[in-house]
């Protein structure tokens, strides 16, 4: 396709040489045969023009889309190397009118105060105008759990130092490091870039806008999409990085800390130490006992009350079981002598009777 391109190219050369010699000998010099190329006065001078034409158009298409060489840069977009020593010398002569600098700060910390530390600095992000773009805390705090704090926050650059101030007084800082970023050259190479992009793409459109071969219109579109690609990266990129110089990071640990207590050194014990130590543990094990006995009485209390009534239920029903055999007894007891008096009364007849005799 590439030699098919350019044997058509030097054949296009070729015949627009031969009729632009055929003009010049005809009119004898290069203003007349130009001037009526213009003015179309002559069908071999309106030939000659239209050959030029398309060598220009195949010139303009084959410097652009035959074997072109890339290279990448940074940000790993490729660029043509036609545009490569143009971006370069553009983008170190333009007057620089302030430096693109991104401030990183990172700040380690702890704290007793872990709530009031927190509340009062997200307050002051607040009212910098700043904003936490992420947040992250662990930890209960309680049963030796204790917390830790993690954020990275955005504020506009000017207020940085304000916001490093006040943490810097509301904690006890183990660490502090701060980074500043120069971008500036690295932004004006890529607005150069983008300079130079807009003008191959005004060139392209122009060269397709003259095309009439398909394949040398799909071949324009396709250098097209490339460019826009590209100019959109890096306008993507100069965005990233005004919003870096513009809001400064801040990169803050938090660590919950508790205030140990100075124990004192230790002392030889001695029998005494031993006698109000063994005092002591009996006094525990004597309170122990009592608050489980108390305890255990008062989970024991419904039973206890339902034995008692079934206590006195029973010797209600003993007693007068006891009365009723006692009442049997003595109906028994009282019988009984009945009976022996009625037998003893016929025995004292029969002896008055033997005696009368």
């Amino acid at each position: 396709m590439k030699s098919q391109k350019r044997i058509l190219k030097r054949t296009a050369v070729v015949l627009a040489l031969l009729m632009m010699m055929s003009s010049f000998a005809a009119c004898g010099a290069k203003s007349v045969a130009t001037e009526n190329v213009k003015n179309h006065n002559q069908n071999s001078a309106a030939a000659g023009a239209q050959f030029k034409s398309e060598v220009d158009l195949a010139d303009g298409i084959d410097s652009y889309v035959t074997e072109p060489e890339y290279y990448a840069d940074e940000t790993g977009i490729p660029q043509d190397t036609a545009f490569r020593s143009n971006t370069g010398s553009s983008a170190r002569t333009d007057t620089v009118s302030e430096r693109k600098l991104i401030r990183t700060c990172t700040i380690t910390a702890q704290t007793e105060k872990f709530d009031e530390v927190i509340a009062s600095f997200k307050a002051k992000v607040n009212e910098l105008g700043g904003y936490f773009e992420n947040s992250n805390i662990s930890g209960t705090g309680m049963n030796n759990s204790y917390r830790r704090g993690t954020f990275v926050v955005r504020v506009p650059q000017d207020k940085l130092d304000d916001l490093i101030s006040s943490v810097n007084g509301s904690v006890n800082v183990l660490s502090t490091s701060e980074n500043s970023e120069d971008k500036t050259l690295e932004y004006v190479d890529m607005e150069a870039r983008i300079k130079s992009l807009k003008v191959e793409q005004q060139t392209l459109m122009d060269l397709l806008a003259k095309a009439d071969s398909l394949d040398n219109i799909i071949i324009l579109q396709n250098r097209l999409s490339e460019i826009r690609y590209q100019i959109e990266s890096y306008e993507t990129q100069i965005k990233t990085i005004d919003n870096k110089v513009t809001y400064a990071t801040l990169n803050l640990s938090i660590n919950e800390v508790v205030e140990e207590e100075i124990q004192e050194p230790n002392k030889k014990r001695t029998f005494w130490d031993d006698v109000k130590d063994a005092f002591g543990e009996m006094l525990e094990n004597v309170v122990e006992f009592g608050q489980g006995a108390v305890i255990l009485f008062i989970m024991l209390l419904p039973l206890t009350v339902v034995m008692i009534i079934a206590g006195i239920i029973v010797l209600v029903c003993i007693k007068r079981g006891r009365k009723k055999r006692a009442a049997r007894r003595a109906a028994a007891e009282a019988a009984k002598a009945q009976a022996t008096e009625t037998t003893e009364e016929p025995a004292e007849a029969k002896v008055d009777e033997s005696s009368k005799e």
